[in-house]
């Protein structure tokens, strides 16, 4: 059963993000309770206000915190992230690989 849930988790994952998509849309922002990136900047953890994280892998590097999320889409093989700043900034993330876990 492992091996199974393996094999299609590229698959879930996708329909957790287009379910967090599609709940944006309906609902507007959903803010974030709290935002980290790793060492080197690529990596984002971000823990909603629900309790859902949200981890991207992103193609470029960045430091900022993230306040809440407008958006998230597919989008040209890629994960395009609608975000704002603490700053007030709207700021777009792309990223490689993104999950969602409840």
């Amino acid at each position: 059963m492992q091996a199974l849930g393996r094999r299609y988790n590229g698959l879930v994952q996708q329909f957790r993000l287009e379910e967090l998509g599609q709940r944006l849309l309906v609902s507007g922002p959903i803010p974030v309770a709290h935002s980290s990136t790793g060492f080197s900047g690529d990596r984002v953890t971000m823990v909603l206000d629900g309790g859902t994280v949200v981890r991207l892998k992103l193609y470029w590097p960045m430091r900022e915190v993230i306040a809440s999320l407008r958006n998230v889409r597919w989008h040209a093989d890629t994960w395009v992230i609608d975000s704002v700043t603490a700053a007030g900034v709207p700021l777009t993330l792309r990223a490689w690989r993104a999950t969602v876990t409840n």
